[in-house]
């Protein structure tokens, strides 16, 4: 059988059933509506997590110092795909796998996160502008979220040194 989708959208669609995505974050990255969406989940014998995952500032803001880290390096991988003219959605697919791969499988940032966090960053989906910033450390060098609407935060690089 045929398939009617692009393979780059199933790719998509594998990588946020995998990555336990909900349907709004999949159905924002592939453009796909929920009926659709369920008929593939359905498929590949997968569920989809329901219900609205808290926001990322929230977490953002309670997390400890590994997720603001894994956040941190996601949101500066992102933003520099963007910058190399890479579009929004394989921006966050590869700086996700990165933090994923960084944190032996089992990161603490969850992928409904990591989109949120993406669109703040970029000012895309979700977002007609962008939420927050990213800084330099003076002390390590290392990129990291300063800001985040409007509530700044220090290095989390730093911080995982000084422990």
């Amino acid at each position: 059988m045929k398939s009617l989708y692009r393979p780059s959208t199933l790719k998509v669609v594998e990588a946020c059933m995998a990555w336990g995505a909900r349907m709004r974050t999949t159905r924002h990255l592939t453009g796909l509506n929920r009926h659709i969406l369920t008929q593939l989940a359905e498929a590949a014998s997968l569920k989809m997590p329901r219900g609205r995952p808290d926001d990322s500032c929230s977490w953002y803001l309670r997390t400890d110092t590994s997720g603001r880290i894994e956040a941190s390096i996601l949101v500066a991988r992102f933003c520099e795909l963007q910058s190399l003219g890479i579009t929004p959605v394989d921006s966050l697919l590869s700086s996700y796998r990165s933090v994923v791969s960084m944190a032996r499988d089992k990161p603490q940032l969850k992928f409904d996160h990591a989109f949120d966090l993406a669109a703040k960053a970029g000012g895309c989906w979700t977002c007609a502008h962008r939420w927050l910033d990213l800084s330099r450390c003076t002390r390590c060098n290392c990129q990291y979220i300063s800001s985040f609407n409007g509530k700044s935060s220090t290095c989390p690089f730093c911080e995982r040194l000084n422990q």
